[in-house]
Formats: C-alpha cells, structure tokens, sequence
C-alpha cells in the first residue's frame, strides 16, 4: 500500500479585513508545530514599515515569526510583494508602479512546501483584488490549497461568512473549517450568540473552531487542526 502523501498547507482567509487573521495564522501554525514543521507565508503584505535604509519589514510575518518556531528561508519567499501603503492590494502595487502577479506567489508557496506545511495568510477578505484582473480567490484556486475562514461574532456576520463561503465553493475550493474569532473582545450578548449558533448549524458539514479572545493552543485546537495535517 503507497504512503498517503502529507499536505502541502492551508490558506487562511477573512470575511473582511480585520477579523484577525494574522493572530488566527499564528495559533494555527503554533498548533501544526505538534505534529508536523511548520512555515508562514503572505502573499502580499501592505502597510509595510520603511527602514532608513529602504528595506521594507512585514509586520504580519514578524508577528507569526516571534510567536511560532517557523521553519524559515529568505524573507522574500515568505512574503513575496511588500508594499509601503496601506490599503487594497492592487491599489498599494499600483502606488509603487509594481505589476503583481500570481506566479511569484504559487512559487513561494511551492518552496516553502518542500520544507514544511505551509499557514498562507491572504489579504483582506475573499475577493479582495490583487490587480484589474485577479483577487486573492484566483491566488486561493492558483493554490488549490483547503481555505480556513475567519469571520467574527459582530453583526453583519452573517451575511459576510455566507457570501464568502459561497464564492469559495462556487470557485471548486475546499472550505476545512470556519473560525470565530472573537478579536475585539466582545461579550457574549444575544445576538452574537445567535450569530455562531445559526452559522454552526448551517454549516455542521464542516469543522468550525470558537477563539476567544487572548486564546492559546488548547485541545480543541489540536483536535480542530490535526485534521489538516494528515
């Protein structure tokens, strides 16, 4: 009998922005430690902080970096576009006259997979633009890599999770889970616990892990992300 060959990583993706993706890469990168060698790669970094000397530094890798023993290689394979603005993607490479494209990044990822499973962090939410003719749902099927998705108790949820979950399965991806991640600390109300129950419900096809907020690697995270990593 031949041997199951390991997968190659996950892409974890937002809702929106600001859901918390960076501090949910690093939990689930920090939770693959247990079983596997782990790595991190964005794609595409804006809001990059300009040292004097022109060099440009990734807060998102920086922050997975010093909580995660990552397997690492050069900086530019782990972030492979780095731009100063802050803003959308395609409107930051378009600011620094940049034309980004997707190759770069299926490149990376690639090399960085032959090293060890891979936490990809996408910017933004699903369809953020990356360019006039690509988003970061082209980069995610470019990939083919199972897409974990981050969303928030907050109102409007719903209608987030279910149009970004949608577009996924309409582009033939593979959903392994959706994450709530409660990253502003918002206290458990009526509302926000309807949230997660009517999002659990609809989708008990697939796994779905609660984060709270300052959360560690508990059980439930290992349990949530030893699935992947088979």
């Amino acid at each position: 009998m031949s041997q199951a060959i390991p997968k190659k990583g996950v892409f974890i993706s937002g809702t929106s922005t600001n859901v918390g993706k960076t501090y949910v890469s690093a939990l689930i990168a920090s939770a693959v430690t247990e079983y596997r060698p782990v790595t991190y790669c964005k794609p595409v970094q804006t809001g990059c902080e300009k040292l004097v000397n022109g060099t440009l530094v990734a807060p998102d890798f920086d922050y997975v970096r010093h909580a995660v023993n990552l397997i690492r290689v050069h900086n530019d394979v782990h972030v492979p576009y780095k731009f100063e603005l802050a803003c959308s993607p395609h409107l930051a490479a378009q600011s620094a006259q940049v034309s980004l494209s997707i190759t770069p990044i299926v490149e990376a990822v690639e090399a960085l997979s032959q090293q060890a499973f891979v936490v990809v962090e996408g910017a933004g939410g699903v369809c953020t633009p990356l360019s006039e003719t690509s988003t970061m749902l082209d980069c995610m099927c470019a990939l083919g890599l199972p897409v974990l998705l981050v969303t928030t108790p907050e109102l409007g949820t719903l209608n987030h999770t279910i149009l970004s979950y949608d577009r996924l399965v309409l582009a033939g991806l593979t959903c392994g889970g959706i994450i709530f991640n409660n990253c502003d600390h918002l206290e458990e109300d009526f509302v926000r616990v309807s949230n997660k129950e009517f999002l659990k419900n609809r989708y008990s096809h697939i796994p779905f892990l609660e984060i709270g907020y300052k959360a560690t690697v508990d059980t439930a995270l290992k349990e949530f992300v030893h699935g992947l990593c088979q």
